[in-house]
C-alpha cells in the first residue's frame, strides 16, 4: 500500500479499492467486486436523500434496479450515468447467471462514455463508475466510506484554532 494511504487502510474505500486492484486482472471479480461497491453507494444514498427510507427500506422488493430507478426520477443521477449503471448491472447479472462470461469492447466505451475502449480498460472503468457517483456526493459518503479521512480533517481544523 502507498504510504499517503496508510491512515485510512481500515477505511471501507480503500478496504474495497484494494480488493478491487488485487482483482484487476480478473473480469469477472473486478465487475462483482465493483457493482458491489456501487450498489452499497446507492443504497446510502437512497437512505440520506430519501425522506421515507425506513419504509423504503421495509419493502423487500426494493432491489438496487428500483433504487437507481428512484435516484434518476428524483434527479439525484441523470440520464446518462442512470443508463450506465443500468448497463453495468446487467453486466453484472449476466456474468452472475452464466458461468462462460465474455465482455465485449464496445461495452467498455458504453460504460465509460467512450473515455476508454479496451477490454483492458475494465478496472479503470470500474474505477470511473464508483468515483463519478462518489465525486457528486463525496459530503454523504466520506462520513460512513472514509471517515479516517473526516477524522484527520476535523483534527487539523480543530489544531489552527
Amino acid at each position: 500500500m502507498r504510504e499517503s494511504l496508510k491512515p485510512y487502510e481500515n477505511d471501507l474505500t480503500i478496504r474495497i479499492h484494494k480488493e478491487l486492484a488485487n482483482a484487476k486482472d480478473n473480469q469477472r471479480a473486478v465487475i462483482l467486486i465493483a457493482s458491489s461497491y456501487l450498489e452499497m453507494l446507492v443504497s446510502f444514498l437512497v437512505e440520506k436523500k430519501c425522506k421515507n427510507y425506513k419504509k423504503i427500506q421495509k419493502e423487500n422488493e426494493f432491489s438496487y434496479f428500483y433504487k437507481l430507478l428512484l435516484l434518476n426520477e428524483i434527479g439525484l443521477i441523470d440520464d446518462d450515468y442512470y443508463m450506465r449503471l443500468e448497463k453495468f448491472r446487467n453486466i453484472r447479472n449476466e456474468l452472475s447467471h452464466n458461468p462462460i462470461f465474455n465482455l465485449k469492447e464496445n461495452s467498455i466505451r458504453e460504460l465509460s462514455n467512450n473515455h476508454y475502449s479496451k477490454l483492458d480498460d475494465l478496472y479503470s472503468v470500474c474505477n470511473f463508475l464508483w468515483i463519478e457517483l462518489w465525486n457528486q456526493y463525496s459530503d454523504i459518503f466520506i462520513p460512513k466510506f472514509l471517515p479516517t479521512a473526516l477524522n484527520r480533517v476535523d483534527k487539523n481544523s480543530n489544531s489552527k484554532n
